[in-house]
């Protein structure tokens, strides 16, 4: 199996004739990510401006920026920590069984998680969809039968759904 990209936590792999849509469970440790990098700055920042400030005018707030600037220490160490993780979960290879949808290019099939075979492939489209409660979009396969399987969820703080949308499109007939 291998990968071909991956965005918002979610991983495409060619596994022979077979693309697979793999969640891989990380969204959420973007966010984390996210508010670590944040807190890093923000509480740095503030820290060396509060140093600068007790040099320049001989105040009592270098305790105050050392604490923050400790602060901001841990939250960057725990920043690292958390991309160790995302790193550990990306370099587990997943099996067929962990698939969410699974373009079959062989028989030109759609299959769901269960795989079992949905509609053929002529008759699946990719459409982008908003998402209730965010101004992001989803990306879903829908069929003519009416039928819609989630592919991506847009997570703001990791990648788009455009390198997935477009590795699909170029590697199957969908449109």
């Amino acid at each position: 199996m291998k990968l071909i990209t991956q965005a918002s936590g979610v991983g495409l792999f060619e596994d022979g004739s077979r693309l697979l849509v793999v969640n891989r469970g990380t969204s959420g440790f973007y966010y984390v990510r996210f508010i670590l990098a944040l807190l890093t700055l923000i509480l740095g920042a503030n820290g060396l401006g509060l140093l600068f400030r007790a040099l320049s005018e001989s105040t009592e707030s270098a305790t105050t920026g050392l604490v923050l600037i400790g602060i901001a220490v841990g939250t960057g160490i725990g920043m690292r920590a958390v991309n160790w993780l995302i790193k550990d979960y990306h370099r587990e290879m997943p099996t067929v069984q962990d698939a969410a949808l699974i373009f079959d290019l062989e028989n030109q099939t759609l299959l769901d998680d269960a795989q079992t075979v949905v509609a053929p492939l002529n008759e699946v489209t990719l459409v982008r969809r908003f998402q209730l409660r965010s101004r992001f979009r989803k990306l879903v396969a829908e069929t003519d039968g009416g039928r819609s399987f989630l592919v991506l969820r847009i997570n703001p703080v990791a990648r788009g759904i455009g390198t997935i949308e477009k590795e699909i499109r170029q590697r199957t007939s969908i449109s």
